[in-house]
């Protein structure tokens, strides 16, 4: 039997286990399953809903969308999931929002944002009209009740994708915050009162590590590590025999 093949296949299989040990990414929803809401004055509409979605965290999706003018019964402000996208939109002279919920329909997420050294989410490929005046909030609630706020204004289009856990901390409820133990995710758009006929769309929400886990040897140090340590082994064995 090739002691050595053996050694160093299991330090290659151990090496493997580590790096996926840490997951760079966690996809907090990519819309692949189809959902839409509208909201339309003076007519009847399904204006919120909640589906399972296997592809969003805690595996339930709650969409809710609100419009802001009366005046016309064909304005509307619609939410949409198709296809791996998530479009928002206005008609003309029409202004609302649309939220995002994930709380695994009322259960709770009972789940960590704390993954690397400095976690962000990821809004992949987010677009909004080169004229937008839009809002975008993101609203954390942990499993004691603490919620934390985030809100950035997107003018003319210029909206940055990530929003790092840290950028919460404006909200004087920060300290306080367990992101180890999070209940709900929430994240709104919002053009009430700012611009009509937005539309903008986005491909997935993830949250990113940022950095390399603490306290973990680099993959490459480790294999170093349980290659020459499974090598002495193999001397070792050698010896006896």
């Amino acid at each position: 039997m090739n002691t050595k093949y053996l050694g160093l296949t299991a330090a290659a299989a151990l090496v493997a286990s580590t790096a996926g040990a840490f997951a760079a990414t966690v996809t907090i929803d990519s819309f692949d399953t189809d959902q839409v809401v509208s909201d339309v004055p003076s007519a009847s509409s399904v204006n919120n809903s909640t589906i399972a979605a296997p592809e969003a965290i805690g595996g339930f999706r709650t969409m809710a969308a609100s419009n802001s003018t009366s005046n016309r019964p064909t304005d509307a402000t619609t939410f949409d999931s198709f296809g791996g996208i998530l479009t928002f939109s206005n008609t003309r002279n029409s202004t609302g929002s649309g939220s995002l919920t994930y709380d695994a329909d009322g259960a709770g997420l009972m789940t960590s944002l704390l993954i690397g050294t400095d976690p962000f989410f990821s809004f992949e490929g987010a677009s909004f009209d080169n004229d937008s005046n839009v809002n975008i909030t993101a609203n954390l609630t942990d499993n004691d009740g603490t919620v934390i706020s985030y809100v950035e204004n997107v003018a003319s289009g210029n909206f940055s994708p990530d929003l790092f856990l840290t950028q919460f901390n404006t909200d004087e409820d920060y300290d306080d915050f367990d992101f180890g133990n999070v209940f709900a995710l929430q994240f709104i758009v919002d053009t009430i009162g700012l611009q009509d006929n937005i539309d903008g769309q986005i491909s997935a929400i993830t949250l990113n590590a940022g950095d390399t886990p603490p306290n973990v040897i680099p993959l490459p140090a480790t294999g170093l590590l349980l290659l020459g340590g499974l090598g002495g082994l193999t001397v070792l064995r050698r010896k006896k025999a």
